[in-house]
């Protein structure tokens, strides 16, 4: 998810392709962040 998110921030043309690309891999971490609290 975090290489998905970094390709994406580079091939993004728009605004909302920049923000979609840094909040990826964020979601990934906090997902991660849950099945390890959980």
């Amino acid at each position: 998810m975090v290489t998905l998110g970094g390709v994406l921030l580079v091939l993004s043309s728009n605004w909302l392709s920049v923000y979609l690309a840094i909040e990826l891999p964020t979601l990934s971490l906090f997902i991660l962040a849950a099945q390890k609290r959980g």
